[in-house]
């Protein structure tokens, strides 16, 4: 026999039969690893399918519902929402209608207690949002000289009043202001009532004027007393209006 069969026969053929002995249960466990493996990747991915297709054609078939208006809905009055829901009837898909609750839940009455004669009546306190204003002022607030001082100063000369308004007062606004604080407004003559010019009216200045009739003539015109009038603004001055459009007469 020669050398090379003697090794072969009595070193590596015994050592192969050992190490075919020792590597087959590894390899059957490595074979089992891979086959469980390949289960669960399939289990996995199989799993991560039905998701997808749950998200996505989940509601497309949710989705495909024919809706037919109801003759009902355009009443006025109250009525149960109606929907429609999908079934399967023999493999094909139909609509089936069904009624939802309504949102709105009718609300109890609370129960009306009545009130017996011997109860003692309770009285509630109103509020008024309407603002009283005054009727009369407390002084002369308007500058010296100007022919809404003069108005003001002399109608407390002979009534102890003085106008009780304040802010947005010039003398085109006094008819307005007079309104406003309930005093009367007239398109006739009254001696001792204040006169009130519009701008431009008889002479009036872009601000208008304002003065005190003194007296009234058998043509129906009147004499007033001004200040800030003609050539001496800074006098006490007498002038004749005729009563007509843009001319109103206040008192109180």
């Amino acid at each position: 026999m020669p050398k090379y069969k003697r090794v072969w026969t009595y070193y590596f053929a015994p050592l192969l039969a050992r190490s075919a002995n020792t590597l087959a249960p590894l390899q059957n466990r490595v074979e089992k690893f891979i086959q469980q493996c390949k289960a669960s990747s399939f289990m996995i991915g199989f799993t991560i399918v039905v998701l997808l297709g749950n998200c996505f054609l989940g509601p497309a078939q949710r989705s495909i519902v024919v809706l037919e208006k109801s003759p009902f809905l355009s009443q006025s009055t109250c009525l149960s929402c109606s929907s429609s829901n999908l079934s399967t009837n023999s493999g094909d898909k139909y609509q089936e209608p069904f009624v939802f609750p309504p949102r709105h839940t009718p609300t109890k009455k609370a129960p009306v207690t009545k009130l017996l004669s011997s109860s003692v009546p309770v009285s509630i306190p109103t509020t008024s949002t309407q603002t009283i204003l005054p009727t009369q002022g407390s002084m002369n607030v308007f500058p010296y000289g100007s022919c809404t001082w003069w108005a003001n100063q002399r109608y407390f000369q002979l009534h102890g009043i003085f106008v009780p308004w304040r802010t947005q007062s010039n003398a085109w606004q006094w008819t307005a202001r007079a309104y406003q604080f309930g005093w009367h407004v007239s398109s006739s003559p009254m001696v001792g009532a204040v006169i009130d010019l519009q701008p431009g009216v008889q002479g009036a200045s872009w601000a208008g004027h304002v003065a005190l009739v003194e007296r009234i003539l058998s043509n129906g015109d009147v004499i007033a007393s001004n200040m800030n009038w003609g050539a001496y603004p800074w006098q006490v001055t007498y002038v004749e209006f005729a009563p007509g459009p843009g001319i109103t007469f206040l008192y109180l």
